[in-house]
């Protein structure tokens, strides 16, 4: 950045950095790729920008980027306020909180989570009705070869008496 020689070298100097920034930043916001440029989120950033590649040096005084001390360079200001809050907005609208529900989407939100737990509790008291008729008709199953069972073993112990009684003894080669 010229800071010595006349005035009106200074002004133009000062004129062509803010415009260089001007470009970088308008570059950022167009999506262009600014190999690794983190844009200012403050006029006070903005001043303190080092680029030398670019020759982007910072500005010195505070007071150059302020319209009333620098009256001359008022168009360029303004353009810098200007592109400093669109980067702002850009930065908010990246971090946008979710907006909270209005009472009828909450409402209709819970009567859905409602109308889903009843659907959940009708579908486990079927489930549960099955399988306790299930349950029902095994246990009958049980039952009846339980009695089948017992029968059978009555009868095999009634054989086994007529076996004994019996006048033939049957005698097993072993």
């Amino acid at each position: 950045m010229k800071t010595r020689g006349s005035n009106e070298e200074c002004k133009v100097a000062m004129k062509k950095t803010i415009k260089a920034r001007l470009t970088l930043i308008d570059r950022f916001l167009t999506g262009e790729d600014c190999d690794g440029f983190i844009p200012p989120r403050s006029v006070s950033e903005f001043r303190r920008m080092n680029i030398p590649q670019l020759n982007i040096f910072p500005i010195g005084s505070p007071s150059t980027l302020n319209v009333k001390q620098t009256p001359h360079l008022r168009d360029e200001i303004l353009d810098v306020f200007d592109r400093l809050a669109k980067l702002n907005d850009i930065r908010h609208k990246k971090r946008i909180t979710p907006k909270r529900p209005t009472l009828s989407e909450e409402n209709r939100r819970l009567r859905r989570a409602v109308r889903s737990g009843k659907l959940t509790i009708a579908g486990l008291a079927k489930s549960y009705a099955e399988f306790g008729s299930q349950i029902d008709i095994l246990k009958k199953q049980l039952k009846a070869a339980s009695a089948e069972r017992d029968k059978l073993r009555l009868e095999n112990s009634e054989l086994r008496v007529r076996i004994d009684k019996s006048p033939l003894h049957i005698v097993r080669a072993k």
